[in-house]
């Protein structure tokens, strides 16, 4: 089997699944503090998690089937790894609102 994406498999599922180890252990600290449920911010960082753990779930799917298209490999790792970038990106907006309004509200 000539597969055209199988040298992006180990290294995209490593990165997914360590990603997705560190949102997961921050949503579940970020959690159990107390928080306001209307707050936009929360909305916002919440969403955030939710739709990057649910693109690097999609990811970790995507590279590890093996019965895709051959003729169209580059183009499902293109949009794989789009998925992944878009899950990243969800992720770490969350996360950096969260740091930003901790370095905010010590002043």
């Amino acid at each position: 089997m000539n597969d055209k994406i199988q040298p992006y498999r180990q290294p995209m599922v490593t990165a997914s699944a360590l990603l997705l180890a560190l949102i997961l252990n921050f949503a579940s600290e970020w959690i159990t503090r107390p928080f306001d449920y209307h707050s936009p911010d929360n909305l916002v960082i919440g969403l955030g998690m939710l739709i990057g753990t649910v693109c690097l779930i999609a990811v970790i799917y995507r590279i590890l089937r093996i019965n895709q298209p051959e003729d169209k490999a580059i183009r499902y790792y293109q949009h794989t790894l789009r998925l992944f970038l878009i899950g990243v990106v969800a992720a770490f907006l969350g996360v950096f609102i969260v740091m930003f309004e901790n370095y905010f509200s010590q002043y």
